[in-house]
């Protein structure tokens, strides 16, 4: 039987392997830890990707949804959304909360519906009246009048310039303008104000979110507005509201019998009155604002909405009468001023400018030489083809398919 040799093992080569044993198990629980703490943070951010995702689909959801209210939204990955949706002059606002397992995103957006409606750069309704064209007046896109209503005219020395009395085609108008929806065209303001807080003072600086109830600011007395002011909050006066040219609004609502924005003013508001509203020069409404003037009692001084100099509504511009009077008809006047986007007047309209858009009025009229004549346009330019395609149209006409929610913005 063959003797087994022995082998003696230093003791230091024993610590070597014990030393190395430990080092490939430190290795190997850092590398397990590593990859574990890995799934958990790519399953968090996963989480947090579904969380964004899902509350961003439950924007357009609600842009989608019709009836103002509180909805649920239920998503495939398990989160849920909760969404408030409620008018906001010409827009809706949309509030969502989509949650899963304690974690939460809360987004606000601002939203309208594009629609299917086929807009003319002109609409006026078959009245067998003449439009006289002269000046740099231009029409580029579908004119709807009366037949054969489009003449050239030398007015105040201008004879019409361009070649042509319309870029487009001219199509025989009804007897009236096309209707407006019904929220439009019965806009009340206790559903603008339903459920909101009344704050004693103006802030100087505040953001407002549409989370919480509307919060108003109202006086009997006129309102001077010079603060920084952003989000869910309406200022009303049951005299008038005088808008420095140094306060910052964004998509603040403005409620009052008459509202005057001073020379210079930039921002992007909502404004409801009932008898004026005056955009002095270079006062600049950026994309989304609108004017609406509803007159509740025609008489005495004429409802109107001016625009002077330099002035610039991206948006819309609507003027209602509940009790139309033609003898003293609601009057829209713009003078050297920039309109763009929809424009419906149940009164006059005398544009000197440009509406890059769509002009829907009753009657066109030009103070020329101490008169007033009707179907005149001097020196206007009213355009569907300049205005871009991403420009989308307040939803006010009745029978207009809604198409695609649009997000305006998010807050």
């Amino acid at each position: 039987m063959q003797e087994i040799s022995k082998h003696i093992v230093p003791a230091s080569a024993l610590g070597y392997a014990i030393t190395f044993l430990l080092l490939v198990g430190l290795f190997t629980t850092g590398v397990l830890f590593l990859t574990s703490a890995h799934k958990r943070i790519e399953a968090h951010f996963i989480g947090q990707e579904y969380l964004m995702f899902d509350n961003q689909l439950a924007i357009l959801h609600g842009a989608e949804i019709s009836e103002p209210g509180t909805y649920q939204l239920y998503h495939p990955s398990g989160d849920t959304s909760r969404i408030q949706l409620k008018p906001w002059g010409m827009l809706n606002s949309t509030v969502v909360k989509t949650f899963n397992k304690g974690k939460t995103i809360h987004r606000e957006a601002l939203t309208m519906q594009q629609t299917d409606a086929a807009f003319p750069c002109l609409y006026m309704p078959d009245s067998k009246r003449k439009i006289a064209l002269a000046g740099e007046t231009r029409l580029e896109g579908k004119v709807y009048a009366s037949e054969r209503s489009l003449m050239r005219a030398n007015i105040r020395n201008k004879p019409l310039k361009s070649e042509k009395l319309v870029y487009g085609k001219l199509y025989k108008s009804e007897r009236h303008l096309p209707p407006l929806n019904k929220t439009v065209r019965d806009f009340a303001v206790r559903d603008l104000l339903k459920g909101s807080a009344t704050i004693e003072t103006l802030p100087e600086d505040s953001a407002f979110s549409f989370g919480n109830k509307t919060t108003v600011f109202k006086s009997a007395r006129p309102i001077e507005v010079s603060s920084r002011l952003k989000g869910n909050i309406v200022i009303q006066s049951f005299d008038q509201i005088f808008i420095r040219s140094n306060a910052k609004l964004e998509y603040v609502v403005l409620l009052a019998p008459k509202v005057v924005f001073e020379k210079g003013f930039k921002g992007k508001v909502q404004v409801i009155a009932s008898e004026q509203i005056l955009c002095e020069e270079e006062v600049q409404l950026d994309y989304p604002s609108s004017l609406m003037l509803y007159e509740e009692k025609p008489g005495g001084d004429q409802s109107k909405i001016v625009l002077m100099k330099n002035a610039r509504v991206l948006g819309g511009v609507l003027l209602v009468s509940k009790a139309l009077d033609f003898r003293n008809p609601i009057l829209l006047e713009a003078m050297e001023a920039t309109i763009g986007g929809l424009v419906y007047n149940q009164g006059d309209t005398e544009i000197r400018g440009e509406i890059i858009g769509s002009l829907y009025t009753n009657k066109l009229i030009a103070h020329v030489s101490g008169g007033v004549f009707g179907g005149h346009l001097i020196d206007a330019v009213i355009s569907t083809k300049q205005l871009p395609e991403s420009f989308v149209m307040p939803n006010w006409l009745q029978g207009a398919e809604k198409v695609k929610p649009i997000v305006v913005a998010c807050m």
